[in-house]
């Protein structure tokens, strides 16, 4: 299956850890060279392309924009339903199951309820789900619902419940 015209990665950063970008960038391509969906480099100014993949440019803002607003400002960017938050330094260590990472889209897709799926446990996780093994469902308010872990979001939801003056 296909991610292009579903998902949007947004890769989260900043321009002090460009350094960072290329590795990040290399170990995508080795271990899910089936991501196809758009990616957009959320960081303050600094350009970064990597040889197989169309990477936005940055937002061209200021150093002291607030972390939330960068992620805020990408999102009004994001032109799929779908979101998946990644930070610099989650470096892959293998590949993907992009199988999986599938039927969590289409859980998702066929589930409006649903608002996000995080890729770790979480606290708050009680009830397993047993279409998606591995995975739980959270109460709708319970502790660490917003993570910054790698997790594939509704985009009009994570906008809904971003403050711009918030950090990471």
């Amino acid at each position: 299956m296909s991610t292009r015209n579903k998902v949007t990665m947004i890769f989260c950063s900043c321009d002090a850890y460009a350094d960072m970008w290329e590795g990040f960038f290399s170990l995508l391509k080795k271990y899910w060279p089936e991501f196809d969906g758009e990616i957009i480099l959320n960081t303050e100014s600094s350009t970064f392309q990597y040889d197989g993949y169309s990477i936005s440019e940055p937002l061209n803002c200021s150093k002291d924009t607030p972390w939330s607003e960068r992620l805020y400002r990408s999102l009004e960017r994001a032109s799929n339903p779908y979101v998946l938050l990644m930070l610099e330094d989650f470096y892959l260590k293998a590949p993907v199951d992009h199988a999986a990472f599938c039927k969590t889209l289409d859980y998702m897709q066929n589930n409006p309820d649903v608002a996000s799926v995080t890729y770790r446990r979480e606290f708050g996780a009680e009830k397993p789900i047993a279409s998606l093994p591995g995975f739980f469902l959270r109460k709708q308010f319970c502790r660490y619902k917003i993570t910054a872990h790698i997790t594939l979001y509704r985009a009009d939801y994570l906008r809904r419940l971003l403050r711009k003056y918030e950090s990471a």
